[in-house]
């Protein structure tokens, strides 16, 4: 696993954010994740995050399936191009820029 966050703004607490995710590439077996999280409609953080799969028995490296692959491809954004599309508000969530979209409540 790698994560690299890039904090762009202060986040209140207690609040409300929203989590915009996306795959940017799918390699044998690993998947690389582009995240956004908005709090008030601002971009507040951005990361991109590197998860391997693993076989359990081995500890190694497993290869993905092809329906993992086939899944995978619907949330896939390849360049920077496509995940800067508009601005750094959230408020309309287009579809094309994140197909995930998960809200959080900060208690």
């Amino acid at each position: 696993m790698n994560l690299n966050l890039d904090l762009q703004g202060e986040i209140r607490w207690p609040g409300e954010i929203e989590i915009g995710t996306c795959v940017s590439k799918i390699g044998n077996s690993s998947i690389t994740f582009y995240q956004r999280v908005f709090q008030n409609g601002v971009c507040v953080a951005s990361a991109h995050s590197v998860v391997v799969q693993m076989n359990t028995t081995t500890r190694k490296s497993q290869a993905l399936s092809e329906t993992a692959r086939i899944d995978l491809n619907a949330f896939l954004r390849q360049s920077e191009k496509d995940w800067k599309r508009g601005s750094l508000r959230a408020p309309n969530r287009p579809v094309s820029f994140y197909p995930t979209f998960v809200g959080l409540t900060l208690t």
